[in-house]
């Protein structure tokens, strides 16, 4: 029932922000894309939305299922380098912390780094008025054509480090959606991960 009430939500909001989005044509911040999928990646687990609004050097970055939801905003120093905060919560329980970003070899080479303190346990449902560590993520990706290629180095709370490694194909169906598909392994744990969605890019 939830994952059909975040389904639902979903469509909605997409369809409102489509609605909206010649409206906006004179405001600052302007949607770049939204995508929605399924699956169990290294950060989500069940449907997911994920909207992104650019303006100028920055990009705002939301991420909305049923388990989470998180912001990041990146504010690009160099065309090859972006860094700001992100905030969330998992299971109820807030957290904070940087993230930042490399894009190199135009694109080809990307790297995600990325670690947050909560204030609580996200597994026992407890909150706590200081911060405690929760995670680091810190993601290596070549991509060449429609195919990207990842290494993944996550720790989670007092868990032992996890290492992942994963591929996604994208699918361009016209100049605005496109169709992925991804597939990972989490070694420690011996666990396949996948996905599969369809993204909407705007016009340039």
């Amino acid at each position: 029932m939830k994952k059909l009430m975040v389904l639902l939500a979903a469509v909605l909001l997409s369809s409102i922000v489509l609605k909206v989005e010649a409206q906006i044509e004179n405001s600052k911040w302007k949607l770049n894309s939204l995508t929605l999928f399924t699956g169990e990646t290294p950060l989500t687990k069940g449907i997911t939305f994920t909207p992104i609004f650019e303006k100028g050097k920055s990009t705002f970055v939301l991420d909305l299922n049923a388990e989470l939801g998180e912001a990041m905003y990146f504010y690009s120093v160099k065309k090859w380098f972006s860094v700001g905060p992100s905030i969330g919560f998992l299971k109820n329980t807030p957290w904070i912390g940087p993230i930042c970003s490399f894009n190199l070899f135009k694109g080809h080479f990307k790297t995600l780094n990325w670690v947050g303190w909560s204030f609580g346990d996200p597994e026992k449902g407890t909150s706590e008025s200081l911060p405690r560590f929760l995670f680091s993520y810190h993601e290596f990706s070549l991509t060449y054509k429609n195919l990207t290629c990842y290494y993944t180095l996550q720790h989670y709370q007092e868990m032992l480090p996890e290492h992942i490694v994963g591929a996604k194909a994208t699918f361009s169906l016209n100049e605005n959606f496109s169709l992925f598909g991804g597939l990972g392994y989490m070694t420690r744990a011996e666990k396949y991960l996948w996905s599969v969605g369809i993204s909407y890019k705007t016009k340039k």
